[in-house]
């Protein structure tokens, strides 16, 4: 049987998409391969972020796998241990989830020392080559971590020829990020409140270069022609000055009838209720790789309307899973008025989703 470690933030402790990855990985990874899972005690310096990134609300983490917290961002000794106890495992391939150049200090600290000690493949998975919401020298600190690794796993096409051309000889694997799963949590007064009504859901962190702004705007146009349309934004934004930006646009452009908005952190029991009630998820980003909230969306069998940017099409098919826009508010509200009027049938997102298994993905990075 083959080892396999996995360095990452785990959804035992930790919100988002990149911590609900490495978990629903490693749950995966274990039924194929004896796994190591070591997350973060302390993920990122004080300075980084205000947010607080520990998951508080959720009662029940997504899957099932226990890591070991070891890894701290503020204590070197911690990243020597790792590397100690990675050497002791000796696995055929260690996996490090590559979340944001702030990380490069201790990835470069761990694959030098793994280079030196140890014989397993090392492999960066890169969320985001670079951060949507980029500072001075992060593309240094990224490509310094990148020529370590032995090789590179991306989630979209776009991001495989962005590094291709910055590193030509690195093995660099393409493996299309699998569809999430969530808890199904039964909820009549969210369910019922769609009645009547055609129901458009954004959801998840809300940061300025996901396009919430134009999608406000897409809306009003919208309801011009569908009145009975409505539009459900949640997620936490992590700006408060965008936060009353989104909240002075409702107002100003007159849909405070037609928005509703949950500004904070979804736990994990209530991701279906929003899901469910929706007919169209609209992810009306100005830049991605990939995105979670896409394949939530089709774990739930729910279309989508995306704008065509970065690897987002890798993820659409048009017409069969949902509908690829410009990222612009006419183009997204044009698109989205094709999407009620060309509904889309169950079937054939079910269909669609079979691309993007776990199982497909864990055999793919046991056997590259």
């Amino acid at each position: 049987m083959k080892k396999i470690a996995i360095i990452g933030p785990s959804s035992e402790k930790y919100k988002g998409g990149i911590a609900h990855f490495s978990s629903c990985l490693v749950d995966t990874l274990q039924k194929k391969a004896e796994v190591l899972f070591i997350s973060w005690s302390v993920l990122y310096p004080p300075f980084v972020s205000r947010r607080d990134f520990l998951d508080k609300t959720s009662k029940h983490s997504v899957g099932n796998s226990k890591a070991q917290f070891i890894l701290s961002y503020i204590n070197p000794l911690s990243w020597v241990r790792t590397a100690w106890r990675l050497r002791q495992f000796d696995a055929d391939r260690i996996v490090l989830s590559w979340v944001h150049p702030v990380h490069a200090p201790v990835y470069i600290v761990l694959l030098i020392l793994l280079r030196l000690f140890s014989r397993s493949e090392l492999t960066v998975q890169c969320h985001n080559v670079q951060p949507h919401e980029s500072f001075p020298g992060a593309n240094l600190l990224s490509t310094l971590v990148f020529r370590l690794a032995h090789s590179l796993i991306v989630h979209s096409a776009s991001e495989k020829r962005k590094l291709s051309e910055q590193l030509p000889r690195k093995k660099i694997l393409l493996l299309f990020h699998p569809i999430y799963e969530f808890p199904e949590v039964v909820d009549t007064e969210i369910t019922d409140a769609s009645c009547g009504n055609y129901q458009l859901l954004f959801f998840g962190v809300i940061r300025e270069y996901k396009g919430l702004d134009l999608l406000l705007d897409a809306t009003r146009q919208v309801v011009k022609q569908k009145p009975n349309v409505r539009l459900t934004v949640a997620g936490e934004c992590l700006n408060q000055r965008y936060n009353q930006t989104l909240n002075n646009q409702v107002v100003d452009i007159g849909l405070e009838d037609i928005v509703e908005l949950d500004l904070r952190y979804i736990p994990n029991e209530e991701v279906s209720r929003y899901f469910r009630r929706a007919d169209l998820v609209i992810l009306p980003y100005r830049s991605a790789t990939s995105s979670g909230p896409l394949t939530l969306a089709y774990h739930f069998k729910k279309p989508v309307v995306a704008t065509n940017v970065g690897g987002l099409s890798d993820y659409v098919s048009e017409g069969k899973s949902g509908y690829l826009c410009e990222a612009n508010a006419d183009s997204i509200a044009r698109t989205i008025l094709k999407a009620i009027d060309n509904p889309i049938n169950e079937q054939d997102i079910e269909q669609h989703r079979l691309s993007f298994s776990w199982d497909q993905y864990a055999e793919e990075l046991l056997s590259t």
